[in-house]
């Protein structure tokens, strides 16, 4: 027989055993009885896990602790399927707030507790009995004739002094008809756990192509280890409804920590497969993924794409009308922007994963570290889609932009017409081209111009302005605009 009941939220299956239950036995589902685990994980912050474990019954009912089940689960998604002879799932409780030390001690005010202290000469531990009068915050404990404020050492609690049921993240029951053996296979969402591709580009002497290279970056910060699991990424971003961001359930998550993922230099990449309309990559293998770690796994070997280099001087929108609004006294660079298309002749021609994309350069002395140019965001690319990468400012090549008139036209507020001048400044001993994209409120007409521009769309135009080895070059226009 096969029961199930989707609930509640966890992540794996690390249980404690008790006698004070009454009739109900509790049992214990231990590490070394899990079969298998998965973590399917995706980009935006959610992972999907599936343990499988078996799980020893006697007759009658059990209650089954669900500890371990980390700081991020979704308290809605458990999904727990048991497989055996005679056996049911009869209820399933999520703990939202699972008890601290400090709520363990608030419930026994009034009663009798355990008091260890330990002597910081021998070592030697003693355990006392007193009254636990109040938490204030600290706990007040009556010895005897005396009362002792926040006393130095620790309680030690008695079984049916700690409820187990409100230590773990949830409590199954399970009835069985006789002494049996089930296989437990527990599905349920985490959040803190996430991956992204992390690439790393290399821009050779010529700046007219890169090597690049990719990793998968997996980040766990569940509160829980992944150990031994199979992993499968999802590239792509998955919607994600109500639920909204989770507060952790447990302590404060720890800090990240990173670590090398452990992979045999030659192990191939990962290989993409279409599922529905997102991309998924199976690793090879079993993985670890502790708990606070950054895991890196090799994605795409390196491979050596065209790419073009541009200088762009982009100016926004106007706060039009205008009279005078010079930035001329502004000294303004243009910045570094890097393009490649995604496509077989480039060496590539897969879907390239949403992630961090660092650029090198290549020449820089052996033995010295390596000059970082630049980092992107690289978006979600299909195959066939161009990449478009900024690296930052250009130091030797700078831009002046001057309004030299304003004019309405007819005494309309709404139409009227200015020149712009922009001086380009090139410091570098080789030329050097700059596009420089001006954007346009509403409707626009370039009526004078010392370039021909392009309509890159219906609010920029783009001159691509040749300036001279340490030299200068100016653009000016002059455009109408109507409002």
């Amino acid at each position: 027989m096969t029961g199930k009941l989707s609930i509640v939220a966890g992540v794996g299956l690390g249980l404690l055993a008790s006698t004070a239950w009454g009739e109900t036995g509790s049992v214990a589902l231990m590490n070394a009885n899990q079969n298998a685990l998965a973590i399917t994980v995706y980009q935006n912050n959610l992972g999907v896990v599936r343990d499988q474990r078996t799980l020893a019954l006697t007759p009658g009912q059990s209650t089954v602790l669900l500890n371990g089940l980390g700081n991020a689960v979704i308290p809605d998604s458990l999904d727990l399927v048991l497989t055996g002879d005679d056996v049911w799932l009869t209820d399933l409780v999520a703990n939202g707030r699972r008890l601290s030390y400090n709520d363990i001690l608030e419930r026994l005010v009034g009663q009798t507790v355990t008091w260890a202290s330990t002597n910081p000469a021998t070592g030697a531990e003693t355990r006392r009995e007193g009254r636990l009068i109040a938490m204030a915050p600290q706990p007040v404990i009556q010895f005897g004739d005396e009362v002792s404020f926040n006393p130095p050492g620790r309680a030690v609690f008695a079984p049916d002094q700690v409820p187990l049921e409100m230590m773990s993240s949830a409590v199954a029951s399970i009835k069985a008809g006789k002494k049996t053996q089930a296989n437990t296979d527990l599905v349920y969402l985490s959040q803190q756990v996430s991956w992204n591709a992390g690439y790393t580009a290399r821009l050779l002497p010529d700046n007219n192509s890169l090597m690049l290279s990719a990793d998968i970056v997996l980040t766990n910060n569940s509160g829980r280890d992944f150990n031994d699991a199979a992993v499968t990424v999802v590239a792509g971003e998955i919607n994600k409804a109500g639920h909204g961001p989770i507060r952790p359930m447990g302590a404060q998550l720890k800090q990240v920590r990173s670590m090398a993922a452990d992979v045999e230099m030659a192990a191939p990449a990962p290989q993409p497969e279409a599922t529905q309309d997102y991309w998924r990559y199976d690793l090879s293998g079993k993985r670890d993924i502790p708990d606070g770690a950054t895991v890196k796994i090799p994605l795409l070997n390196q491979v050596t794409v065209p790419v073009t280099k541009k200088f762009v001087l982009e100016n926004g929108v106007q706060n039009y009308p205008v009279r005078n609004g010079n930035d001329g006294d502004t000294r303004r660079h243009p910045t570094v922007n890097l393009t490649f298309k995604n496509e077989d002749q480039s060496g590539l021609g897969q879907p390239l994963p949403a992630g961090l994309i660092r650029v090198f350069n290549v020449g820089d002395d052996e033995g010295r570290a390596p000059t970082l140019l630049g980092e992107d965001s690289l978006q979600s690319t299909p195959e066939g889609e161009l990449v478009r990468l900024q690296l930052g400012e250009a130091f030797d090549v700078t831009a002046e932009r001057n309004q030299k008139t304003y004019e309405r036209i007819d005494d309309d507020p709404a139409q009227f017409e200015t020149t712009y001048e922009i001086v380009l400044r090139n410091a570098k001993p080789v030329g050097t081209a700059v596009d420089v994209v001006e954007w346009m409120p509403g409707d626009w007409e370039i009526l004078d111009e010392s370039a021909k521009h392009v309509r890159k769309d219906a609010r920029r135009a783009v001159w691509s302005v040749s300036v001279p080895a340490k030299g200068q070059a100016t653009l000016t226009y002059k455009v109408r605009i109507t409002n």
